[in-house]
């Protein structure tokens, strides 16, 4: 995995298990950015490219796929998803933040398969200027999957979820310092104001 200081535009990704808002997050960030007068991509990943396309089908799916082929699979999305729009975002100047990148694939494909293969399988994975980790303790996370209803994923499992949580921890620990851990309890805004604080202190907001 290597870095994207070949770029002009700042590379954020958002990650946490499943419940802990990625989404709302990645949304508050993207808003107050744009708000401020920069140029702001929000994507996510699965990417809605054709790969990304299939990984959502499975991801529905009454049967689990081999952890294997979810590894390859979120690897050939996220290298498509990198050249065909991230890249050309960043080139343009423009801020792209997307909702899950390379630490989900070594939360959640690492669990059942060796880690170092899956960081191998994502060497072409460029990693971006700032990661936030939104921590949230497991059972607040699935009672938040439980409240908002509807078919879960067949990832969202809760005890492989329980896994996948303590694995965010180890990683978060060692991922080194473009990553930035957030309480994901704390309200959204909350969450917004201090990771534009973490923003700020870097050096990465215009003056």
């Amino acid at each position: 995995m290597s870095s994207t200081s070949q770029t002009r535009g700042i590379f954020i990704a958002v990650e946490g298990i499943d419940g802990a808002g990625t989404t709302t997050f990645a949304h508050g960030i993207h808003t107050t950015l744009t708000a401020s007068g920069l140029a702001v991509h929000r994507t996510a990943e699965p990417s809605s490219g054709p790969v990304g396309r299939l990984l959502r089908e499975l991801l529905k799916s009454a049967d689990t796929p081999d952890p294997a082929v979810y590894a390859l699979l979120f690897a050939a999305d996220r290298r498509h998803h990198w050249l065909s729009e991230i890249l050309p975002n960043l080139q343009k100047g423009t801020w792209v933040i997307t909702d899950r990148y390379v630490l989900s694939s070594l939360a959640y494909q690492g669990i059942d398969e060796d880690v170092t293969w899956v960081s191998h399988c994502n060497a072409r994975a460029p990693l971006p200027g700032v990661t936030f980790f939104l921590d949230l303790p497991f059972h607040v996370a699935q009672a938040r999957i439980h409240n908002r209803g509807g078919l879960r994923e067949n990832l969202e499992d809760a005890d492989f979820q329980e896994k996948v949580a303590q694995r965010y921890r180890d990683l978060s620990r060692t991922f080194g310092s473009s990553l930035v851990t957030l309480d994901a309890s704390l309200p959204p805004q909350h969450l917004v104001r201090a990771a534009l604080m973490e923003l700020s202190v870097r050096g990465l907001l215009p003056g």
